[in-house]
Formats: structure tokens, C-alpha cells, sequence
């Protein structure tokens, strides 16, 4: 990754999201490892992690698919303790995280106040960046 993708990746996060999440972002983006799912030259995903307490955590993870999601799962996963903030609607991350003997302790969901934006159905938050972010 390189600097020139953080505006793609801010840009994908509010496509999938609604929210302008854009000065985390840039703070995560330096202070943790990204990776990236292109597909025909198009971002369609990314996962951050970043060092937290004993270990990482990984979040937020963006994609178009469980299949995506999976994908940058296994490609940003750091070995040793990692928290991952999975929300509660995707299921079929939780399964596979039980599939492979990494059982979740802590489903989120998250919170909004007032009416919460909708995203443009490119996809969507696996996990988020997590509570202790802020």
C-alpha cells in the first residue's frame, strides 16, 4: 500500500458506510498495517491493524463479500492476541473465525446517535475499528 491509496480507501468506507470516518482513517493508516482487495483495478476492501495492549487489534475490515472478508481476514491476521470487533449482522465471519478455533467472546453492535446513514451497498464494516480507538 501506498500513501496515494488512503483517499480510495476513505472514499470505499463512505460508499459502504455513509459516515465520513476519514480523520480515523488517516490515524490508523499510520499507525497500523493495511491491506487491500482489488478486483479489475477497483478497491473493494481493506482491513487495518494496529497494535493494541498485549497484541492487535483488527479493524475496521471492509468488503463486498464474506468471501472478501475472509480473504483480507487471513491476509491481515497477526499472530498472538487479536481482538476483532465483529458486528453481530456478520454471522458468516463469526463462523469462520469458530472454524478455525478462534472463538469471539464479544459481539458489538454498533452505535449511532440519531438515524444512522446508509451505504451504497458496495458491501460492508466485518469489523470495527474497535472500542478502544475512541
Amino acid at each position: 500500500m501506498i500513501p496515494e491509496d488512503l483517499s480510495e480507501i476513505v472514499a470505499l468506507h463512505a460508499r459502504v458506510t455513509g459516515f465520513d470516518r476519514s480523520p480515523m482513517i488517516a490515524e490508523m493508516f499510520n499507525a497500523g498495517s493495511v491491506t487491500l482487495r482489488r478486483t479489475n483495478d477497483q478497491f473493494t476492501g481493506y482491513a487495518i491493524t494496529w497494535p493494541f495492549g498485549l497484541g492487535h487489534v483488527l479493524g475496521p475490515l471492509v468488503a463486498r463479500n464474506d468471501d472478501d472478508a475472509e480473504a483480507l481476514f487471513s491476509a491481515t491476521a497477526c499472530p498472538g492476541v487479536l481482538r476483532v470487533d465483529r458486528l453481530v449482522e456478520t454471522e458468516s465471519l463469526g463462523r469462520f473465525l469458530e472454524a478455525r478455533d478462534l472463538p469471539g467472546h464479544e459481539i458489538t453492535h454498533s452505535m449511532v446517535l440519531g438515524t444512522p446513514p446508509k451505504g451504497g451497498g458496495e458491501g460492508g464494516i466485518f469489523s470495527m475499528a474497535g472500542h478502544a480507538w475512541g
